[in-house]
């Protein structure tokens, strides 16, 4: 595309002293006519001599002249050859001029033709620049419109989207509102003494999937609600103490009932009792005439025991805050450390204890205390009091079971009712024997059972 241009090296000036130069036909005929003159001049000079007959002063011109011929001869040719030497310097010089003219000549030949060469180039380039700036114009608004429609379907469908999810809000927001509405009667319709955690818990969760489904519900609402759930429960509670109330005033009615008909047993035992030993008295005493034998001694002694038992009982009866506070455990059924502390007003109050170790529990209690006292129900009342906070089971009051030390309780009992000893270790036979006795044994033992016997038992 570009035009070509010499690119041929400068010629350069060599050394011409040992090169034979062309003989210049001027120069030899003035060499000649020099020769021939110093010639004419030495037989000049000679016939001078033989004339005078001075042939000394003749060799003495001769050698003159001819001296004067070679150095004559000698300073022409030296200059003869200076000038050659600078003639074919000038020779050179005029080539290089004539070099450095033609090299001039093409590198203005050739500017021209890169001058045109690169004109049409940026001419062919912004051509091809232009057009492909209107190929890429065009394009952009080609895209550029496609993109205005697609933002105006987005828009578009945005909007129906902004709309539709307006519509699911309002829904979203109707159902949590009623689920809110629900789940609030439906706590206060199911909530309980022995439930409250959990209702409240019931509450939090709803709260938090109102909030995940959109419908946040504000910090007075639920400060609200916990307000009524707390009423509510001190109302459930009340209820439920009422009728746990009404419950232990029946209790205690069969309680005393069941003091009444074991009093009357014991005094009609104590009664027949007094009269057998009344006629073994009368019996003693007319077999052998003495009043003071020891055998009638014995019997007024055992008549004597038999009184002080029936007025002993007949007191108790009388006396309605009298009984006994008792302290029992169940280390195979609850574990160490677990005691239940209660009052019997029977007059048999292992009677009481054997009671609740009946087939609720898988072994018998064992007792660690049994406290008789005048005013039994205020002893356990200030026990009960006392250890409130190591109750096993914190919502229903009325189960008396509290996770502490019988030292603990010994340490209560001596300060409200006086010093009274206990049992600190648990016997637990059956829990202890069940524990050592192995498959073989068992097997054994409950061979030797009838399934029918327990049955009825």
């Amino acid at each position: 595309m570009f035009l070509n241009y010499s690119r041929e090296p400068i010629p350069e000036i060599h050394d011409q002293s040992g090169k034979p130069r062309t003989r210049d036909l001027a120069t030899d005929q003035k060499i000649i006519v020099l020769i021939v003159a110093a010639v004419i001049a030495l037989m000049a000079s000679g016939l001078v001599a033989l004339i005078s007959g001075n042939l000394t002063a003749f060799f003495a011109i001769s050698c003159a002249i001819f001296i004067a011929g070679i150095v004559g001869v000698s300073i022409f040719l030296d200059a003869r050859s200076k000038l050659h030497a600078m003639q074919d310097a000038a020779a050179k010089l005029d080539a290089r001029v004539r070099f450095h003219e033609e090299q001039q000549l093409n590198l203005v030949q050739s500017l021209k033709g890169f001058h045109t060469n690169f004109t049409s180039l940026v001419d062919a380039e912004r051509a091809a620049l232009h057009s492909r700036f209107d190929k890429e114009q065009a394009e952009l608004e080609h895209k550029y419109n496609l993109l205005m429609h697609d933002a105006q379907l987005d828009r578009e469908q945005a909007a129906h989207q902004l709309e539709t999810a307006s519509e699911y809000a309002s829904a979203a927001s109707e159902i949590s509102k009623r689920l809110f509405t629900e789940v609030r009667k439906s706590i206060k319709s199911k909530l309980t003494p022995n439930n409250y955690t959990t209702q409240k818990d019931r509450f939090m969760k709803m709260v938090a999937f109102c909030e995940k489904k959109g419908y946040p519900i504000d910090e007075d609402t639920i400060r609200q609600f916990e307000v009524e759930l707390k009423n509510d429960f001190e109302e459930v509670v009340r209820t439920q103490f009422a009728k746990e109330e009404q419950a232990r005033i029946r209790e205690k009615i069969r309680e005393e009932q069941k003091a009444e008909r074991e009093l009357e047993k014991e005094l009609k035992r104590i009664e027949a009792e007094r009269r057998a030993i009344e006629k073994a008295i009368a019996a003693a005493l007319e077999r052998t005439h003495d009043e003071h034998s020891a055998e009638v001694e014995e019997l007024r002694q055992k008549l004597a025991d038999a009184e002080a038992r029936s007025q002993r009982a007949i007191s108790m009866a009388q006396q309605t805050r009298a009984g006994n506070v008792y302290v029992i455990s169940n280390f195979g059924s609850f574990g160490e450390g677990v005691f239940k502390i209660g009052l019997t007003r029977r007059l048999e109050p292992l009677d009481r204890v054997k009671e609740l170790g009946d087939a609720s529990v898988p072994f018998p209690f064992d007792v660690h205390m049994m406290i008789s006292c005048d005013d039994a129900p205020a002893l356990e009342t200030a026990l009960h009091r006392e250890f409130t906070t190591c109750r096993v089971n914190r919502v229903n009051m009325r189960k008396e079971f509290f996770r502490v030390s019988i030292e603990e309780i010994a340490q209560v009992v001596e300060r409200c009712h006086g010093k009274v000893d206990y049992i600190a270790e648990p016997e637990a036979l059956e829990y202890n024997e069940s524990l050592r006795m192995t498959d073989e044994d068992f097997a054994f033992v409950s061979s030797q059972v009838d399934p029918e016997t327990l049955a009825e038992d």
